[in-house]
């Protein structure tokens, strides 16, 4: 993990000395859309791990990346998700507290039950954690020979964090 434009400086560094050639660089939150410029053709077979992909085909996924490369011009990064995904949960707390936010209760019920999610259907564990898959990525040449992304495979499936046996649903509140 090396974010922001230490990452970038990393990515053309790591090439620069030969190591994509003998080694494959594996990163986590250091190369996505946001920063993918700033890293341009360096990045090539590079990989990477996250929770969102931009090219799945759920319908809310879809147009949230249809709706975003309109209004912006190039893709989002999974902060742009994550953002999204952060609206419409507060959208349907605040619509299962009938608009009164004091109503924690009822807010924490209907956050519960699910909401239209950039990632799918979206679950959280007992202790208020996403379950949610990762996915590997892998940046590519275009058609033009500019980098790109694309996800590769799912790493982890509904996967649960690794504490949350640990946890007290109640205090989680």
């Amino acid at each position: 993990f090396v974010p922001g434009p230490w990452g970038v400086a990393f990515v053309k560094q790591y090439r620069a000395a030969g190591l994509n050639e003998t080694i494959p660089l594996y990163t986590v939150f250091s190369i996505d859309f946001l920063t993918l410029s700033g890293h341009g053709k360096s990045a090539i077979g590079t990989f990477h791990t996250t929770y969102w992909n931009q090219d799945s085909e759920d319908p809310v996924n879809r147009r949230f990346v249809e709706d975003f490369r309109k209004k912006y011009g190039y893709f989002p990064s999974q902060y742009s998700a994550q953002a999204y995904d952060s609206a419409m949960l507060i959208d349907a707390g605040m619509r299962g507290a009938k608009g009164d936010p004091s109503d924690t209760e009822a807010m924490i019920e209907a956050m519960e039950k699910g909401f239209p999610s950039t990632r799918g259907p979206f679950a959280f564990n007992v202790n208020h954690f996403p379950i949610q898959n990762f996915y590997k990525r892998e940046v590519v040449a275009d058609a033009d020979g500019n980098p790109t992304i694309v996800t590769r495979s799912v790493v982890f499936e509904n996967h649960k964090d690794a504490y949350y046996k640990e946890c007290d649903p109640k205090r989680m509140m």
